[in-house]
């Protein structure tokens, strides 16, 4: 006998230790989502865009030229010209690459907090069915006995009423499918939760012990600031704006660019001193905006779009979080009724 009793002790002590072995804590599924396929490849594309960045060299081409004078082979005039980009034009080059890799870092940002987003949401979905499904046991047995009552009662002929039993029948029978409705959500949930956390083996348990209670939701909800400018959204627009602001500036200083070439040219006359063979030229670009007009008021245009639609999703986001923080206030964060309820209200108004 005090061999047996060892036996189930020892049994007990290894099933707890591969039950917490086993435990998967809500740390470790929300860490996953730096994993997510689509936040590692926008964040291998950071990294390319990063080491490959393009800068604007000063020199923008070499070219060398060759001429011949009244076909005199002795007499052939060469010319060496070099083009330039302004500094000026430089310097806004860069200002525009350094506004590129803050959107997409941003861009990122707003992937790795959509990721964590569904896996918040498979969470609470998991630990809500969860509940349910244990609550829906509990009441699957209250309704079991009351039919067993009311069958042992018709069989006394204590005055059962036949409608009563199939009522209870019919509410045991729509629980039940409920209840396997349910059942095949949650193993749903379990497989998508074992593929984001990347788990090998579906042998585990969600630790819920360091979920939020409804009295913390409640506090947090009052203390969100009204306009949040954190906002993956908001942040990406607001890199969007800047990025045609640095578009604009750099179509700007092309436009302005002074100096567009320096020249050599050597004339190649035998009877003339080597000196007097060499002349030095310069090419200047005037004050005359083109094309370039209409690109500037091109990117005006975009930056009027951006702005805009900055602002508009600005409010969608407070009236999101309005509406949030007032229907967790109002409802005081209730669950959603039990099946327990509404087996109280049936009974309540049945004959």
């Amino acid at each position: 006998m005090q061999n047996k009793w060892l036996l189930v002790c020892w049994a007990g002590i290894h099933a707890a230790a591969g039950i917490a072995q086993n435990a998967l804590s809500t740390a470790d599924v929300l860490a996953s989502a730096r994993r997510d396929m689509a936040v590692i490849l926008q964040a291998e594309q950071m990294d390319y865009a990063r080491q490959t960045a393009p800068r604007l060299p000063f020199v923008e081409q070499v070219g060398l030229r060759t001429e011949t004078d009244r076909f005199d082979w002795q007499r052939q005039e060469f010319l060496a010209r070099l083009n330039v980009n302004g500094l000026k034009e430089m310097r806004r080059q860069g200002q525009y690459q350094q506004s590129v890799q803050q959107l997409a870092g941003l861009q990122y940002q707003g992937l790795l907090h959509e990721a964590l987003a569904k896996r918040y949401a498979a969470l609470i979905q998991y630990r809500y069915l969860q509940r349910q499904i244990a609550v829906s046991n509990r009441l699957l047995l209250v309704y079991q006995d009351e039919i067993n009552v009311l069958q042992k009662r018709a069989a006394l002929n204590a005055g059962v009423d036949i409608a009563a039993i199939l009522k209870a029948e019919y509410e045991r029978d729509e629980l039940a499918l409920q209840l396997s409705g349910a059942s095949d959500r949650l193993q749903q949930l379990r497989k998508a939760i074992q593929l984001q956390a990347q788990l090998p083996s579906d042998q585990w348990e969600l630790d819920t012990t360091g979920f939020v209670r409804p009295d913390q939701i409640i506090g947090i909800a009052s203390s969100l600031p009204d306009v949040p400018e954190n906002n993956p959204g908001l942040a990406g627009q607001a890199a969007k704006i800047a990025r045609q602001e640095a578009a604009y500036l750099l179509e700007k200083a092309q436009a302005q660019q002074v100096l567009d070439f320096v020249q050599l040219r050597h004339n190649n006359r035998p009877d003339d001193p080597f000196g007097q063979n060499l002349s030095i030229g310069l090419g200047i670009n005037l004050p005359f905006k083109g094309t370039s007009s209409y690109k500037l008021a091109v990117l005006k245009i975009e930056k009027s779009a951006a702005v805009a639609e900055l602002e508009l999703e600005r409010v969608a986001r407070n009236l999101d979080l309005d509406d949030a923080r007032a229907g967790i206030t109002a409802s005081g964060c209730s669950i959603p009724p039990w099946p327990w309820n509404r087996w109280k209200t049936a009974r309540r108004s049945s004959p």
